[in-house]
């Protein structure tokens, strides 16, 4: 009874989630705060979906991408030991792939055990929320750099791909730097 009570408040948090940020004048106007053309769910509604089934699973990172058919979400998600490749249709927020990438499993603990080690609990989800709050746009893409001890957040701009920099320890903004040139 209890994980069923647990179940309902996870899935009415998730739909609170998703019907704020489905404000319909924030798509497609190329403006600060805009998704790019094509995209009707941003990100944070994309890793809520990802996840959704899959309670105790963790978003390792998360990217707006441009494939030949189109855009699409390409999610990493870690659940018992296994990273997962979940791909999301930006345009309907309708899964289209979960699959398994032999080639994203030996970060996926180290990645995984960095976010649940956490002083204060910094998840991907909240560093995008405070990046699209504290600067103009909308993220395409959170990752986690372990290495340096935070996780970037891309946002798109219709002139410009800034990327947020927040601790890992505090959820703090280091900064603010250019995103490199994709085709560096």
């Amino acid at each position: 009874m209890a994980s069923r009570a647990i179940a309902v408040r996870l899935s009415a948090t998730l739909l609170a989630v998703c019907a704020s940020a489905c404000d319909p004048g924030t798509h497609g106007d190329d403006g600060p705060g805009d998704l790019p053309p094509g995209a009707e769910i941003d990100l944070l509604e994309a890793m809520a979906i990802a996840i959704a089934d899959t309670p105790g699973s963790v978003v390792l990172d998360a990217e707006l991408t441009e494939e030949p058919d189109g855009l699409i979400y390409d999610i990493d998600r870690y659940l018992d030991g296994e990273t997962r490749e979940i791909v999301i249709d930006p345009g309907s927020g309708k899964f289209l792939d979960d699959g398994f990438d032999p080639e994203d499993q030996p970060e996926g603990p180290e990645q995984a055990a960095a976010l649940a080690g956490s002083a204060t609990m910094v998840t991907l989800p909240g560093a995008v929320e405070t990046a699209e709050a504290r600067y103009d746009g909308k993220a395409v893409s959170v990752e986690l750099d372990l290495e340096g001890n935070a996780i970037e957040v891309v946002l798109f701009r219709s002139d410009e791909r800034p990327v947020v920099v927040i601790d890992l320890d505090d959820g703090s903004v280091r900064g603010v730097q250019d995103a490199p040139d994709e085709d560096d």
